[in-house]
């Protein structure tokens, strides 16, 4: 007879392992080279998808049985994973070879792990939450520049001699994003040419973690670092309407004693608006906030289990609206 204290253990450890819903293989070829396999139980299709996106990237063949045998070309092959859960799979994979130069193929892929769709950028963020986003990874890659400048290093003198009369990237100069369960690192910029891409000190990673973004993400955004589906309406991505026709996505997030903060969009316009609010029991209260953090409306709705019913007041125009919203 197993001891009950063992038992127990098997049962932690095994629960750990089912809650797993993607975890990545690494297979290794006989050249000593090793490559990422995203493995799901629950969602082969989305694992199959990505499995497919990575292997294209490299230049092996999906079709085959051992997809990386087919590999041949590179001197060298890498990947970097950035966070691998039940809402998101990111992670960098490359090759590199020399030659008249070093050269580098690399792709980074960020995957929606519920769909298999691609996250961008502009998934996440939009219209002046894009421009803020722009100016901190600016703001970030200048000060690597200003290090430089101060030690003197030549390499960077025509950088450096453009660097005051800019203050923010634009979107084709952010190049490359990774994901991570803290938040999102980010490529940008260039001061070195392409042969010398392995040594530019400027390009990145430019990491902002979640605190600094909290204000630039849309709704969508937020639930990939947050979302909980078995805890809604809180930590779920919902899409709702007011007045029937205006169509909204929201998240809503749980805090002390019994406050909740939010964010929310109008699909037509794009850009997040932060909530604060209250929960007691299914009975929730909420309002939009103005770039000075005073309300602009007010929602008051009940949670029936499968969503919010309620209304929608604008505090300025008094005009009161019926409001619904329900898991995304």
């Amino acid at each position: 007879m197993k001891p009950l204290f063992l038992l127990a253990f098997l049962c932690i450890v095994y629960s750990g392992i089912a809650q797993q819903t993607f975890i990545i293989k690494e297979i290794n070829k006989g050249d000593g080279y090793s490559f990422p396999l995203i493995v799901s139980t629950q969602r082969p299709a989305v694992a199959k998808k990505i499995n497919t996106m990575i292997q294209e990237g490299l230049g092996a063949d999906p079709t085959l049985k051992n997809p990386f045998d087919s590999l041949q070309g590179e001197d060298e092959y890498y990947y970097q994973v950035g966070v691998v859960n039940d809402r998101v799979i990111s992670l960098i994979a490359g090759g590199a070879h020399s030659g008249c130069g070093y050269h580098v193929t690399e792709h980074a892929y960020n995957i929606d792990s519920r769909t298999g769709e691609p996250i961008t950028v502009n998934s996440m963020f939009v219209g002046a939450a894009k421009t803020k986003l722009a100016v901190a990874i600016f703001a970030s890659w200048k000060s690597k520049l200003d290090a430089l400048r101060e030690s003197g290093d030549d390499s960077y003198k025509e950088c450096i001699e453009g660097l005051d009369q800019a203050t923010s990237f634009s979107d084709d100069q952010i190049w490359k994003m990774l994901i991570t369960d803290s938040g999102i690192k980010f490529w940008a910029g260039q001061c070195l040419d392409g042969s010398e891409y392995s040594r530019d000190q400027t390009v990145g990673p430019h990491e902002l973690l979640l605190a600094d973004l909290k204000t630039m993400l849309n709704p969508y955004g937020y639930s990939l670092f947050v979302e909980r589906p078995s805890q809604a309406p809180m930590y779920t991505l919902m899409a709702g309407k007011i007045d029937g026709k205006y169509a909204i996505t929201m998240i809503l997030l749980p805090e002390k004693n019994g406050t909740l903060t939010g964010v929310l969009s109008y699909d037509r316009v794009g850009e997040p608006l932060n909530l604060s609010g209250t929960v007691t029991g299914n009975q929730i209260v909420f309002h939009e906030l103005d770039a000075s953090e005073k309300p602009i409306s007010d929602f008051t709705a009940t949670w029936d289990g499968t969503k919010l019913n309620g209304t929608f007041l604008n505090l300025k125009s008094k005009k009161q609206m019926t409001f619904v919203a329900a898991k995304k």
